[in-house]
């Protein structure tokens, strides 16, 4: 199967085989968004994964990037849809029970961190994706246009 997510030679990710269906996929994310097609098709492909060696993502792939900006962003991993610890349902619900960031659950689900812990989420209307800082959750850093170019844009070597 061609990989249409990570299309950088350099990326090395350890992937979960996943047996979803999209069924099972559709029922446990959140919202309908713009562009779920695409995460649908990842979630059925992989289970979640990890970036071992690290990887890396400049906004300014999409967005222009002030010195004050956030521009150059590690991830670290893409959430498991399980009952795993990092799951998409666990993560979300901690969005929704810390009083903080329960008006952001509404609006963005997380899919994925960096090495800190910080978040990576998807908007509900619009399906862009955005980085939500654990320090200031509230502080929320527009990132890609959508899942697909996010993933695409994803680099295993720093520039």
């Amino acid at each position: 199967m061609n990989n249409i997510f990570f299309i950088d030679n350099n990326l090395k990710f350890k992937a979960n085989k996943s047996n979803l269906t999209q069924e099972d996929v559709l029922k446990n994310r959140p919202f309908a968004f713009h562009g779920e097609n695409d995460f649908i098709t990842f979630y059925t492909q992989y289970n979640g994964l990890v970036f071992p060696y690290g990887a890396f993502f400049y906004r300014d792939s999409f967005y222009q990037a002030s010195s004050n900006d956030y521009n150059f962003l590690d991830v670290g991993a893409f959430f498991e849809i399980s009952d795993a610890n990092n799951s998409i349902e666990k993560m979300w619900k901690a969005l929704k029970e810390d009083l903080e960031t329960k008006e952001l659950a509404l609006k963005y689900f997380p899919f994925g961190n960096d090495s800190s812990g910080n978040l990576y989420c998807i908007e509900s209307e619009s399906g862009t994706v955005y980085y939500l800082t654990h320090e200031n959750p509230k502080n929320i850093t527009k990132v890609a246009p959508t899942f697909l170019e996010f993933c695409n844009k994803i680099q295993g070597e720093m520039r």
